[in-house]
């Protein structure tokens, strides 16, 4: 059995398939059973909705029978899991409260955040609205409301950010995330009209999958955004960038209008 060796949940995936194929009636409560494990929890970890420790690890290798190699190899995914994870939950970064992103789901606030990076970054409201395309009012009253909410200080007569790296919620549903996707998304489709295309690049690519595979995937893309963004970010910083990337269905599922 050849398993893809990304991540424990892809390795338990394959290893369900694996034993699905060699005897029909294998289910995941079966399995589970078999793992000593709740039916629930064992679908969370499936889905990547729980992580796998290290301590559950050795238990599901000891129940599975695995042998000292392919023991060694599973608890790889999970120590390497861990490590990546580490690249995108370090302790500087700040996660905004639900509450706090329905203050600032409008996109020029985290523009604002990153502007203040470059070298000839001016804080007065008319130059970050000349420079963002917004109005002197959305500028000042972004200033006033990241300062209530603790992300920007005044420190020595000067404008600073308390925090470089902020993140939001994650795979939960919000109108706030809908309302900046949907506005991230007209950047992108205005973009294709008014700026130059060697100053952006914007592709697509239609596939058919493994829906069982989309966990996997999502955290694929987590770790190109964090490589890329740490590349773009090391060098001289004289423009603000917006990353939009989006995996979406195009069928419908069966039985659904």
């Amino acid at each position: 059995m050849d398993l893809v060796e990304t991540s424990p949940q892809t390795w338990l995936q394959s290893e369900f398939r694996a034993r699905k194929q060699k005897n029909a009636s294998y289910s995941l409560r079966r399995m589970a059973q078999q793992l000593d494990l709740p039916s629930g929890r064992l679908s969370e970890i499936l889905s990547g909705r729980r992580k796998l420790t290290r301590q559950l690890g050795e238990k599901i290798c000891e129940r599975l029978g695995y042998s000292p190699e392919k023991r060694q190899r599973f608890l790889a995914t999970i120590d390497g899991q861990r490590a990546e994870d580490g690249d995108y939950r370090e302790a500087n970064f700040l996660q905004l409260s639900t509450d706090a992103f329905n203050v600032l789901a409008d996109w020029h606030h985290y523009a604002i955040l990153s502007l203040m990076e470059l070298e000839d970054f001016d804080p007065a409201p008319l130059a970050i609205a000349a420079r963002l395309g917004i109005s002197s009012v959305e500028a000042r009253s972004s200033l006033e409301a990241m300062k209530r909410l603790g992300l920007l200080k005044v420190d020595g007569g000067r404008l600073v950010k308390t925090t470089n790296n902020i993140t939001t919620t994650r795979d939960i549903s919000s109108a706030a995330l809908r309302l900046s996707h949907k506005q991230n998304l007209e950047l992108a489709a205005a973009a294709l009209d008014d700026v130059a295309v060697e100053l952006r690049d914007v592709t697509s690519m239609t596939m058919a999958v493994d829906i069982a595979k989309l966990p996997e995937a999502k955290a694929m893309i987590r770790r190109f955004r964090r490589k890329l963004s740490n590349f773009m970010e090391s060098g001289k910083k004289n423009e603000v960038y917006n990353l939009t990337i989006q995996l979406i269905p195009l069928t419908k599922k069966r039985g659904k209008k």
